[in-house]
């Protein structure tokens, strides 16, 4: 394999078998590297990104493999019946040790709101992490309150909380940068017209946090003591838990 020319074709299967135990100057990952170079994108091409990238490229990996670890999640085609997008190969780039910072922001900067929930699992690195949440608290807006509209135009922060599985900071960071409750009497406004647009908030706010309780069930716990100063919160959380969503509900907290 050491004589042998970078062009050489080997099955993908057979590289990513042998990168396995090599290491990064090895014959075998220089092979693989340079079938890389030219593999169109697909299953092969992205399953021996994977293998190089998280074995013998592990901590020291070109820019331009990282690069194209993202393209690959980015052109991928839904798959059917496929719920959610785990961007298992952007999530490896991003969190790997070579990964700079001004490339990993500038994904960010692009990236959508559910994609920036997907990245924000409890299993990613620290450095990845740390982006997420920093890129939720820019995109977020400040002072919002609840309306109807933000069921069907979310927040980045509502977009977050729809993805299970969330690391603890940035579940966190979404709750800091959710809309808050409906909005009060401004003592101006007629006062029918108010209570008509109030009504309609509340039911909003009630669904937002319905939405929120489902799919962080694992995060009740944390979630409990952050609404426990916020009165307004607390409230509609606790009634959802006790009420119309016990099952999601670990004993203990009953």
């Amino acid at each position: 394999m050491a004589a042998a020319e970078p062009s050489t074709s080997l099955p993908f299967d057979f590289l990513r078998t042998v990168v396995a135990q090599a290491s990064d100057d090895s014959p075998p990952t220089r092979m693989a590297i340079e079938a890389i170079r030219t593999a169109p994108q697909g299953e092969d091409r992205d399953s021996l990104l994977m293998a190089l990238l998280t074995r013998p490229l592990a901590q020291s990996a070109p820019e331009w493999l990282l690069a194209m670890a993202v393209e690959s999640d980015l052109n991928r085609e839904p798959r059917p019946y496929m719920t959610t997008d785990h961007m298992q190969l952007t999530r490896v780039a991003l969190s790997h040790a070579a990964c700079s910072d001004d490339y990993r922001a500038q994904y960010f900067r692009e990236c959508t709101d559910a994609r920036l929930g997907v990245l924000g699992r409890r299993e990613e690195g620290g450095a990845l992490i740390r982006a997420v949440v920093a890129e939720l608290h820019c995109r977020s807006p400040t002072g919002l309150t609840i309306t109807p509209e933000l069921l069907t135009a979310p927040t980045p922060a509502q977009a977050v909380l729809g993805e299970r599985g969330l690391h603890e900071n940035v579940f966190g960071a979404a709750l800091d940068c959710l809309p808050c409750g409906p909005a009060k009497h401004d003592g101006e406004e007629d006062i029918e017209a108010w209570m008509e647009r109030h009504r309609a908030a509340s039911d909003a706010w009630d669904s937002m946090w319905t939405g929120v309780l489902r799919a962080q069930a694992g995060h009740h716990r944390r979630l409990l003591a952050w609404s426990a100063q916020r009165p307004a919160t607390d409230r509609v959380v606790r009634e959802h838990l006790l009420g119309s969503l016990p099952w999601l509900v670990e004993p203990a907290l009953l």
